[in-house]
């Protein structure tokens, strides 16, 4: 992936050109996840927001920081995991696919499963590496 990635909803009243620079976020994504005393790779969440800009940032790994406006990826290094919230949008869900795809490619070689899931559909696969059901975020907190 070479400098920035535009998504843009072309029905958006949001003007096209919306960027974020999908390398920053997963080379900073990369540094944080090398336990540095055993450079180890770790798990990783990755919350996707917004309905005319799609806004990319690693959020705490944990089942209380999804919400059922937006949309996550979860890398748990077995599997890739994206969840998509029940009032989460197209371009949501379409960018999410894309970054679980390139977390993927480049982190793994392609070698993971992908899996989407909805809200209200998960299998108990995806809450043990997630670290636990619990309670989702307020849709505010989206």
């Amino acid at each position: 992936v070479q400098g920035f990635t535009e998504f843009a909803d072309p029905n958006s009243e949001v003007p096209a050109g919306q960027q974020f620079d999908l390398n920053a976020i997963l080379q900073k994504t990369k540094a944080q996840n090398q336990d540095r005393e055993r450079n180890e790779p770790v798990a990783k969440l990755v919350q996707l927001r917004g309905t005319g800009r799609v806004h990319v940032r690693q959020v705490e790994l944990s089942a209380s920081s999804l919400n059922d406006s937006n949309v996550f990826v979860l890398d748990d290094l077995t599997t890739i995991w994206t969840w998509h919230g029940k009032k989460s949008s197209r371009l949501e869900k379409a960018t999410g696919l894309d970054v679980a795809t390139r977390i993927n490619r480049q982190y793994h070689g392609t070698r993971l499963e992908q899996i989407q899931v909805q809200s209200d559909q998960e299998p108990e696969a995806f809450w043990q590496a997630i670290g636990g059901q619990k309670p989702l975020a307020p849709l505010s907190a989206g």
